[in-house]
C-alpha cells in the first residue's frame, strides 16, 4: 500500500496497476512513518496536545481496536556515548553535504579525504560545542557562505544569573545612576516599548536611581547585580527627580529583549533623522531580518509613507529570511489610473491600489545577508532604485533547513546555486555591489553620524528636483452625450 494525506485524512491505495483501491486508513493520525521491511506503522497520534504512537500492520485501514498497539515512551531508558553519538553526527553531517550541496562534484574537493582528515578528531573532544567547530572546518572546505553551524543539545548552565535590563543609558552621579535617556520605540506599540517607557512606569529621562529593591546604586555593576534574575518580575525603583523623591513598579526585560529594544531605538533615531534631513519629504522603512515579523513590520512602515516623494529602505544588517519577492512585487505595483472626485477634492485612490508612485533608494553594507542581499539584487536587476553603501555579505545559494543531525544541530548545506536570468551565478562570494559605494566611517558612526543614511537622502532629494512626482489632477469631465476616452498605454 501506498499511503497519503488527504485533507485531513490519511488514506492508503493499492498498489496495483489495474485496480489500485483507496481506503481511509485513519481519520485522526497525526503523521505515519513506515518500517524499513514495509510490514509495520508507526503512526502519530494527537489528543489535547499530547502525542500517542503506535506500531500497526501496514494495511488497507487502521485497526480498530487499537489495544497492544500502543508504545509507552516513557518507559524508555536509553544509554548514549557522547563520543560513539558525536562521531555519528560528524559522519551524519558528511553524508549530508555529499547528498544535498549544490555542487555535485563537491566544487571538485576529494570529500572522503576531507572526512577522514577530520575524523580523527572528534575522538579527541569533550563537549558537543567542540563537534560544531570540526563539522565547521569540515564544511568549511567547500567555500560555501551561506551556512552556519546548529549547536543541537548543548548543556545550559540553569545556575547562573541571566542578566534583566531596564532599556537605558546612565551616568554615575553622586547618589545613584543618572537616566541619560530611554530607548526610543514606536509610539503606538505599546508592547514593544523597553521597560522604562511603559505607560504604567513614571520614569523620564534625567531621573536618578537610587535603590533598586532596597538596595542602593552607585555603579552600572550595583545595577547589574541588583537587577540579575529579575528579567520578568517586578521590582521597585526608588527614584529622585529635581530633588523630590519617587518610586515606580517596573518589570526588567532579559538579554533578547535588550537587543530588540537596541534595534527599536536605532531604528526609531534613523526615522527621525530622515524627517529632519529631507524636511518631511522622504520616508524611512527599516528591515531587521526577512520574516514574518518583518512583513508586518514593513506593512506598517510602507502604507503609512505612501504619501511621500521618497523612501529609504534600510536593509543593513538584515539578517535574511525568505519574503524578498513579496516585497519586491509590492515596489513593482504601478498606478494606471485612479479614482476621485471630480473638483479634484478628497482622497484619490489609484489602481493599482497602495502603488508607491515616489522614489526608492536601499542602503546595504557588508552584513546584508542571504534574502536581505536577494531583496537588494532584485531592486538592482529589476532598477526599482539605487542601492546606497557597500557591498553585502555574498550569501546566495539557497538552502532550506532540512539537514539536522540527531540532537537537531549540525551544519546548514547550501543547495540551491543562484543565477541571474541570462543564467549566470551571482551572489555568492561576491555580493550585491552598491550604485552608490559610501563607507560609515566608524568615529564618525560612534558620534551618531550615519554617512550612508545622509547619501541616500541627498540622492533622493535631488530626484525628488529632477523627477517630482506629478500630482494626481482630474481634468474637466465631457459634456453630457461624449463619451471618456480610450486607456492610453503608459511610457
Amino acid at each position: 500500500f501506498l499511503y497519503t494525506k488527504m485533507g485531513e485524512q490519511w488514506v492508503s491505495i493499492k498498489i496495483d496497476k489495474h485496480n489500485p483501491e483507496t481506503e481511509t486508513f485513519s481519520e485522526d493520525a497525526f503523521a505515519l512513518s513506515m518500517s524499513a521491511d514495509r510490514k509495520t506503522l508507526l503512526v502519530v497520534q494527537q489528543s489535547g496536545g499530547e502525542f500517542g504512537f503506535a506500531l500497526v500492520p501496514a494495511k488497507a485501514t487502521m485497526p480498530k481496536k487499537p489495544e497492544g498497539t500502543q508504545v509507552r515512551l516513557a518507559d524508555w531508558r536509553l544509554t548514549v556515548d557522547p563520543r560513539e553519538e558525536w562521531s555519528q553526527m560528524f559522519l551524519d553531517a558528511w553524508r549530508l553535504h555529499r547528498d544535498f550541496a549544490y555542487d555535485p562534484a563537491l566544487r571538485g574537493i576529494d570529500w572522503e579525504a576531507v572526512r577522514d582528515q577530520h575524523l580523527p578528531l572528534v575522538s579527541r573532544i569533550g563537549h558537543r560545542s567542540e563537534l560544531g567547530t570540526i563539522m565547521g572546518l569540515m564544511a568549511s572546505r567547500l567555500g560555501i557562505l551561506h551556512s552556519q553551524v546548529r549547536g543541537g543539545d548543548l548543556p545550559e548552565d540553569a545556575e547562573n544569573s541571566d542578566m534583566a535590563f531596564l532599556g537605558a543609558r546612565y551616568s554615575p552621579v553622586a547618589g545613584g545612576l543618572r537616566i541619560d535617556s530611554i530607548y526610543r520605540a514606536e509610539a503606538d506599540l505599546v508592547d514593544l516599548r523597553p521597560p522604562l517607557r511603559r505607560p504604567d512606569v513614571d520614569a523620564r529621562e534625567g531621573d536618578v536611581i537610587t535603590h533598586i529593591d532596597g538596595r542602593a546604586v552607585t555603579s552600572l555593576a550595583d545595577l547589574r547585580l541588583a537587577l540579575a534574575s529579575k528579567a520578568g518580575q517586578q521590582v521597585r525603583l526608588d527614584l529622585t527627580r529635581a530633588g523630590e523623591r519617587r518610586s515606580a513598579i517596573v518589570t526588567p526585560m532579559d538579554a533578547r529583549g535588550r537587543a530588540m529594544a537596541e534595534y527599536y531605538d536605532f531604528t526609531e533615531g534613523r526615522k527621525a533623522a530622515t524627517a529632519e534631513l529631507s524636511g518631511g519629504q522622504i520616508g524611512y522603512l527599516k528591515l531587521r531580518a526577512m520574516g514574518a515579523n518583518d512583513i508586518a513590520s514593513f506593512a506598517r512602515d510602507f502604507f503609512a509613507q505612501l504619501d511621500k516623494d521618497a523612501m529609504v529602505i534600510d536593509v543593513r544588517n538584515n539578517s535574511g529570511g525568505n519574503i524578498d519577492s513579496i516585497l519586491i512585487s509590492q515596489l513593482l505595483r504601478r498606478p494606471w489610473a485612479f479614482w476621485g472626485a471630480p473638483d479634484g477634492t478628497g482622497t484619490k485612490t489609484t489602481n493599482m491600489q497602495n502603488a508607491y508612485r515616489g522614489h526608492i533608494a536601499v542602503l546595504i553594507d557588508e552584513r546584508t545577508y542571504s534574502d536581505g542581499e536577494t531583496f537588494a539584487g532584485g531592486v538592482k536587476s529589476l532598477g526599482l532604485g539605487p542601492l546606497v553603501g557597500t557591498r553585502t555579505a555574498g550569501a546566495g545559494i539557497w538552502l532550506s533547513d532540512r539537514n539536522r543531525v540527531i540532537d537537531n544541530g549540525g551544519v546548514r548545506i547550501a543547495e540551491y546555486a543562484q543565477y541571474d536570468i541570462n543564467g549566470s551565478w551571482i551572489v555568492e562570494g561576491y555580493g550585491v555591489g552598491p550604485d552608490y559605494a559610501v563607507e560609515n566611517e566608524p568615529y564618525a558612526t560612534y558620534q551618531g553620524r550615519d554617512a550612508q543614511l545622509e547619501a541616500a537622502i541627498g540622492l533622493l532629494t535631488q530626484r525628488i528636483e529632477e523627477e517630482p512626482v506629478p500630482e494626481l489632477t482630474p481634468r474637466p469631465l465631457s459634456p453630457l452625450g461624449t463619451p471618456a476616452a480610450d486607456v492610453t498605454k503608459l511610457d
